[in-house]
């Protein structure tokens, strides 16, 4: 018996720290076999090497938000043509866009062909911030909208007014063998590996060097505070960080001089395997402006490292209730260096916060159970 296909949409920056892609690809990886599948995406990176590798046919149309804007417009309409063209040919039962930009390019391919088109949301805006024209069009257009947390649900429902009855959540997908709480020998292990001294206090900031992230006010506003009141602490950046081709990267690297703080800051650059790493750690510290469901937050849990964060979306969903870590006022870097510090001079509060950031990763973020929500998801629409 044949399988079904799924045409599969992704928009990709070329970052290899990409949370949302690293998430996907978890996913298609479980389900590979079960169906037959087609992905269009707009860089070549290490997840469509992933994609060829378990026997996925692949189209790559570059496309670039960083492009002149006319430039863009030729780009997008390609991508655009190329998703339309794949869906003729293969006709395939389903089509899932991997996020707002995806969608736009797929849903003209739904469309003609008349098959469902899901999306997975994978972002929220800053505070203050109004959803435009695109999400609420992609929000009732869409079979299936799938967000990563019912913090995010609530917000597609109250900024684009869709039903909730069209939101699906399922939590984004952890290696739970690899991403756990290491052995006291491990631990020393990966931090003697970091050059990590045993009085250190280190917090990793996990995720690409970008805007969006906010690293920059992490040195000038949390980091001196974070100094004065631990002085043994240390901040491990891990993450794409290219100052010779990323105008915020080099931005960042330019305050790095200027702060004086360099002592206290190590730069890893993108790690291919981060479980290591986060065995390192003794806190991590979310700063961006604005998320869906961080990554580093999630796979920090799964090794037991308490999380302290800015309330972006999904954060107080997953820390407060659950006791994993601590949520602070958007914009507050005095209380994230406070919170941070708090930690520092507790590790029993440290341990108990890792205790149950890891009970948490096993109920919501297991492999099994989030292969089998989105299998379900795909045969459902299938069928219809």
């Amino acid at each position: 018996m044949s399988r079904q296909r799924i045409l599969f949409v992704a928009s990709q920056t070329g970052s290899r720290s990409d949370g949302g892609l690293e998430s996907s690809t978890r996913i298609f990886e479980r389900l590979a076999d079960d169906y037959e599948w087609s992905m269009v995406t707009t860089h070549e990176t290490c997840f469509t090497e992933r994609w060829r590798r378990r026997g996925a046919s692949v189209r790559v149309v570059r496309f670039d938000e960083r492009h002149c804007r006319m430039e863009n417009f030729a780009r997008f309409a390609r991508w655009s043509a190329v998703v339309l063209r794949t869906a003729i040919a293969q006709r395939p039962g389903v089509v899932h866009a991997n996020d707002l930009r995806a969608f736009e390019a797929a849903y003209p391919a739904a469309r003609a062909v008349r098959r469902p088109i899901l999306l997975t949301q994978r972002d929220t805006k800053p505070e203050g911030t109004v959803p435009g024209r695109q999400w609420h069009q992609a929000a009732h257009r869409c079979r299936t909208i799938v967000t990563l947390s019912d913090g995010m649900g609530d917000y597609l429902h109250a900024h684009t007014g869709v039903a909730r009855s069209r939101l699906l959540t399922i939590n984004s997908m952890v290696d739970l063998q690899r991403f756990r709480p290491p052995l006291p020998e491990e631990r020393s292990t990966q931090r003697a590996r970091l050059g990590i001294a045993p009085s250190d206090f280190v917090v990793g900031c996990v995720g690409s060097i970008r805007d969006k992230k906010n690293q920059i006010e992490i040195l000038t506003r949390m980091l001196p505070e974070l100094r004065r009141l631990v002085p043994e602490s240390r901040l491990h950046f891990f993450g794409d960080y290219e100052p010779a081709h990323d105008d915020y990267c080099r931005q960042f690297a330019a305050v790095l001089d200027e702060v004086g703080l360099q002592r206290m800051v190590t730069m890893h650059g993108h790690q291919s395997d981060m479980a290591g790493n986060y065995q390192a750690l003794d806190a991590i510290v979310i700063g961006s402006r604005n998320e869906g469901l961080a990554r580093c937050m999630i796979e920090g849990m799964a090794v037991g490292v308490p999380v302290v964060s800015f309330d972006v979306c999904s954060a107080r969903e997953m820390l407060e209730p659950t006791g994993a870590g601590v949520v602070v006022r958007q914009g507050d870097h005095a209380g994230l260096a406070a919170a941070l510090a708090a930690l520092a001079g507790d590790p029993q509060r440290r341990s108990s916060m890792g205790t149950h950031g890891r009970r948490t990763a096993e109920l919501r973020f297991d492999p099994e159970r989030i292969a089998a929500a989105f299998r379900a998801l795909y045969d459902e629409a299938l069928a219809a």
